[in-house]
């Protein structure tokens, strides 16, 4: 049997306070720390449960969302988590 990562990832939902810290329904990882009020790191910030919906993006950039149970697919360009930067020279 083979081990496939696995990275615990968010999306901020619509009702929350957050949204628009992020593009619309925009995943991202997350980790979990020991903090009664904000136990999610991520995106630069610290995360409440309740804003967030959480998932799970496997090894080939699909992302399932625990909440639903729907699978997604992200382009391999954003498989790692980070962003894609685009530089213009003048």
């Amino acid at each position: 049997m083979t081990k496939e990562h696995q990275q615990l990832v968010a999306r901020i939902k619509r009702t929350s306070k957050y949204w628009g810290q992020t593009a619309p329904n925009e995943w991202f990882d997350v980790r979990v720390v020991a903090d009664t009020h904000y136990p999610l790191r991520g995106n630069n910030n610290n995360y409440r449960l309740i804003d967030v919906v959480l998932g799970i993006r496997f090894a080939d950039a699909s992302i399932v969302d625990l909440k639903s149970g729907k699978v997604s697919h992200r382009p391999a360009a954003l498989a790692g988590g980070g962003s894609t930067i685009c530089r213009i020279d003048p």
